[in-house]
């Protein structure tokens, strides 16, 4: 399914799989980063100082920057969820994200849309990425078809 390209394509994906509705990405992003702050001894590694830490963190909350590998591993621990990405490159088609972390689900960083449950911990979510910037979700033909 095609996503808006607004810069929250990845969230999008996210929320479109987890929730059903590509307008949630608020809810993903907002999931993603604060998992990412709840983590920095994970996160932290992949910068120099804790100030590049909290500018990435400042920047990716806001709507409109693109998402990366940190923000989908964010998510896939955030939500308990497995994420399977098709991507356009050849050497590296298939990836799949599996949350390593241990933690109760209830005790996860993960935000709900109004109106919306929290989904089962371990759901199987799909993600086509088309190097180098772009996400959309991979849906059923049945639910296509009634969108």
């Amino acid at each position: 399914m095609e996503m808006q390209g607004d810069g929250n394509f990845q969230f999008r994906s996210f929320a479109d799989n987890l929730f059903g509705k590509q307008s949630d990405h608020t809810a993903t992003r907002k999931a993603a980063v604060e998992h990412m702050k709840k983590h920095t001894d994970f996160f932290g590694l992949f910068f120099e100082t804790a100030a590049e830490l909290n500018k990435y963190l400042l920047d990716m909350a806001r709507s409109g920057t693109w998402g990366d590998e940190l923000p989908l591993r964010a998510v896939v621990e955030a939500y308990g969820c497995v994420a399977h990405v098709i991507t356009s490159e050849p050497a590296n088609w298939y990836l799949v994200y599996e949350p390593k972390s241990q933690e109760r689900p209830d005790l996860r960083v993960a935000v709900c849309p109004k109106g919306s449950k929290l989904p089962s911990v371990r759901k199987a979510i799909f993600l086509s990425y088309i190097s180098p910037v772009h996400y959309n979700a991979i849906v059923s033909n049945a639910r296509t078809a009634t969108e």
